[in-house]
């Protein structure tokens, strides 16, 4: 049966070392396998803009994270944050 590539992931970091390290922009990605996300500022002079520890507890799963009553609040948080980084982006040009 075809597994989800985010659950391949899962399944990867949860028998690996636990301090693994994994790049995305997909914030609904991030929310599930992260438990901790490192949000960065935009344009060329980017930087660690704030540290977000992740609330879900392991082992997780879609469903779980999902349903999660912290779920929404911590997606919109990590849009909001890259909407005003953009917005500050655009406006310095």
């Amino acid at each position: 049966m075809f597994k989800h590539a985010h659950e391949r992931k899962m399944e990867d970091f949860s028998v690996g070392q636990p301090d693994c390290r994994d790049g995305t922009h997909d914030i609904d990605e991030a929310l599930y396998l992260a438990d901790r996300l490192i949000l960065m500022t935009d344009g060329p002079a980017a930087r660690v803009g704030e540290i977000v520890d992740i609330p879900f507890p392991r082992p997780r799963r879609r469903p779980a994270v999902l349903s999660h009553p912290r779920y929404h609040e911590s997606r919109r948080h990590v849009i909001e944050f890259l909407e005003r980084h953009a917005h500050q982006s655009r406006s310095a040009q």
